[in-house]
């Protein structure tokens, strides 16, 4: 299928005859409430830290900044493993992550939820992978224990054995009946999906973090066949993640910074560090230099073998817009996965720790300043929210370059929306509609920041399609060639009624194939030197030679993108 901007015969159904429509959707944008009257839209956060683990502020401190940046609800997920820190935040003994959830972990849970809906959850090392963020909802007593009891049972980090255990954890462990398994690999966190999915099968999730920061193959990345796997196991668990990932004011945006190459002599994966390197070609020669003054050197690649090599991975390991590269790249992963028919979401948030410069240190954005996740609820309340998540009809904003979205397909009389499924298109038209919303103004200038429009603006939304063509033979696919931009709106596409909500209509040809259509929208226009190309894509946020960041938060102000979750529309 190949619709391109060009095509302008379906120019958009204009608006204006509809008043009482307008009048609905205005209402719905000043309220927060959806078309539907029985549900609202919330805005979110599951991942930030605080200084129980390796963040800089309490948690009363950092729940206000996320009342100050407009979120409902979020998550404080520190570190699971081992940690030093006490109540106060003073350098302590070693502290295990379980004996903070079951003490001041959930005590501040508790205060903070006077001004804001906080989930209690932490962030997971799940054995063989990259981090992930965790949580689970019900009665608090029995939250806090069985936290405490999962971040003991499976975290790749918590060296604690028995002998450790406080007389109250020895007693939620005896009664569990669960020895704790010591080998942490994939096969480890199959176990833990399969105990989530056993004991809170509608009140947790499971969603991995920044899945691109370290490479996958490496033994703790996030392959494409082990996400496929527990989606399998724990689909209304494991349903989505982190795509659009925290740091976003990091110098490498994101945070993610790591060089690795593939070593054919040691068939393995390296990771370099940059040290005192200012370009890629230095830092691998002091590499080889290291290695060579070894006692016993390791038979290692030539130079130009590592440098091709780490030309290869380095844009797997970057952003670009913001967006890791199983987002990013059309047809790359995050589409592998929705061809399937996969309940399988975006999400963005903060990973905040700190907002202080300093040795070691680097700032990121509050929740909510830069990243919001979008949720559509029936309910606010923690079932309401996480049901919301799970449905997937949400979408992530980054520098709140839309507040309001109606995104949907119809196919006859019937509609979709975000997450959900539509059939019929091959006997019928499909049209596309979109209603979207700016903000009047975002959070650029709240640091002292000058010369940033802040009034964010959308220049274009892509319509980005693929086919859906069931379950991968192979779960080790990890692109599609289906997937393209079939349609691309500008305002010269768009309608704009009374209230600034700007309408687009859409007309698809019937198909005999199944099909998913996503969103992702941006204040750029294409060829916007160094952040987009001829065709409007993202471009790399950190050139792939440079071993040194290049992001600051007026760059990241100035590249704004939203991204929907898909709706999924059958032939029949």
């Amino acid at each position: 299928m190949t619709i391109k901007k060009a095509t302008k015969l379906a120019r958009i159904v204009k608006f204006a005859t509809a008043a009482l429509i307008v009048a609905l959707l205005f209402a719905c944008v000043k309220t927060g409430t959806s078309q539907k009257s029985n549900g609202m839209w919330v805005t979110g956060d599951f991942h930030t830290h605080t200084n129980i683990s390796d963040g800089e502020y309490r948690a009363d401190q950092v729940a206000a900044k996320a009342v100050e940046y407009e979120l409902d609800w979020y998550s404080a997920t520190d570190h699971g493993g081992v940690f030093n820190r006490n109540n106060a935040g003073e350098v302590v003994g070693n502290r295990f992550r379980w004996e903070t959830i079951l003490g001041e972990g959930s005590e501040r849970i508790a205060q903070n939820r006077s001004s804001i809906l906080q989930f209690n959850g932490f962030e997971f090392n799940p054995p063989g992978h990259e981090h992930a963020s965790l949580g689970f909802i019900g009665n608090d007593d029995a939250v806090r224990k069985n936290l405490a009891l999962f971040e003991y049972l499976f975290d790749a980090a918590d060296s604690s054995k028995l002998e450790d255990l406080t007389p109250e954890m020895r007693t939620i462990v005896d009664a569990e009946g669960i020895t704790k398994n010591s080998d942490n690999n994939h096969r480890k966190s199959i176990e833990a999906a399969q105990w989530l999915v056993k004991n809170f099968p509608n009140t947790s999730y499971f969603l991995p973090n920044h899945p691109t920061r370290v490479l996958a193959g490496n033994g703790t990345g996030w392959l494409i066949q082990e996400i496929r796997e527990l989606n399998d196991i724990a689909p209304d668990i494991f349903f989505g993640a982190e795509m659009l990932p925290g740091h976003q004011k990091s110098p490498f945006r994101g945070g993610l910074a790591r060089f690795y190459y593939f070593d054919k002599t040691q068939n393995r994966l390296i990771q370099l560090s940059a040290g005192s390197a200012n370009t890629l070609e230095e830092m691998v020669d002091n590499y080889i230099k290291t290695n060579s003054e070894l006692a016993t050197p390791r038979d290692i690649d030539n130079r130009a073998d590592i440098l091709r090599s780490l030309n290869d991975s380095i844009p797997k390991l970057r952003t670009y817009g913001g967006a890791d590269y199983y987002a990013a790249k059309i047809g790359g992963v995050w589409d592998s996965l929705l061809s399937e028919g996969r309940h399988f979401w975006i999400f963005g948030n903060s990973d905040f720790h700190t907002n202080e410069s300093g040795p070691g240190r680097e700032p990121d954005f509050w929740p909510g300043e830069y990243s919001k996740i979008y949720t559509f609820v029936e309910e606010k309340s923690y079932q309401g929210i996480l049901d919301g998540m799970r449905s997937g009809n949400t979408y992530s904003v980054l520098g709140d370059l839309i507040n309001y979205l109606d995104y949907r397909i119809t196919v006859g009389r019937n509609s979709a929306t975000m997450g959900q499924t539509v059939s019929g298109a091959a006997n019928t038209s499909t049209v596309v509609k979109i209603s979207f919303k700016s903000p009047e103004k975002n959070h650029a200038n709240t640091d002292g920041r000058s010369g940033i429009n802040d009034k964010p603006v959308v220049h274009h939304i892509d319509l980005i399609a693929g086919e859906v063509t069931g379950k991968a033979s192979d779960y080790s696919t990890d692109s599609v060639a289906t997937t393209k931009v079939i349609a691309t709106f500008t305002e010269e596409d768009w309608t704009v009624d009374a209230n600034g909500v700007c309408h687009i209509s859409f007309t698809l040809p019937k198909t005999n194939k199944n099909m998913y259509y996503r969103l992702r929208g941006t204040n750029l226009a294409p060829n916007t030197t160094g952040l987009t190309d001829s065709d409007g894509n993202p471009l790399v946020d950190t050139p792939f030679d440079s071993v040194r960041g290049t992001n600051v938060p007026a760059r990241t102000f100035a590249d704004l993108w939203f991204y929907s979750n898909p709706i999924f529309v059958n032939a029949r």
